[in-house]
C-alpha cells in the first residue's frame, strides 16, 4: 500500500516520509504527532505547524500505517522495524 502525505505540510514531506518509509528519527516534534501527543506538540511547533495540527491529525487517521503511530512505544518499535527490514534486505542482496 503506498502512503499518501497529502495532509502533511509540503515543508515536512521529506521528513514524514523518512519515518514512514524508512524509520528515520523524524525529530521531537514529529515523534509527538506520531505518538498522538498533540498537546506537546503544539508546544514544540513551529509557527507555521501549529496551524497545521488538524492536518497531521487527518494524515493519521486517513493514511499513515497503523502500526507506525499511536503511542510514544509505537514508534519506538517502527523505527526498530524499518532499520532491521532494511538491514536484512541489505544483507540480502
Amino acid at each position: 500500500m503506498t502512503t499518501s502525505y497529502k495532509y502533511v505540510p509540503p515543508h515536512m514531506v521529506d521528513v514524514v516520509k523518512g519515518y514512514v518509509e524508512f524509520g528515520k528519527f523524524p525529530g521531537s516534534f514529529i515523534v509527538d504527532i506520531m505518538s498522538n501527543d498533540f498537546v506537546k506538540a503544539a508546544g514544540r511547533a513551529d509557527d507555521v505547524n501549529k496551524g497545521c495540527l488538524l492536518e497531521y491529525a487527518k494524515f493519521l487517521y486517513c493514511d499513515a500505517p497503523r502500526e507506525c503511530w499511536g503511542s510514544y512505544e509505537a514508534v519506538e518499535e517502527w523505527m526498530i522495524k524499518k532499520k532491521l527490514k532494511q538491514k536484512n534486505e541489505y544483507e540480502s542482496d
